[in-house]
């Protein structure tokens, strides 16, 4: 079974990115140079907005992300 969770609409939505240490869901709008960022928990979404395309995202070992542009 699947649960619709949150209504984003993405252009281009693509690279899911699970935070397990923050318990937090990213994923990048490629098209419209986005990072979002879920927690499931609160149902809390915030997004950042760039000055270019980000085509993927990782996790940082010192905590954070790093976008490759």
């Amino acid at each position: 079974m699947v649960d619709h969770v949150l209504a984003v609409r993405c252009k281009l939505g693509e690279g899911p990115l699970w935070d397990w240490r923050a318990a937090l869901l990213h994923w990048v709008d490629i098209d419209l140079h986005r990072i979002h960022c879920f927690d499931p928990a609160s149902g809390a979404h915030d997004q950042a907005e760039l000055p270019v395309a980000v085509g993927a995202i990782g996790l940082r070992a010192a905590g954070g992300l790093i976008a490759a542009t």
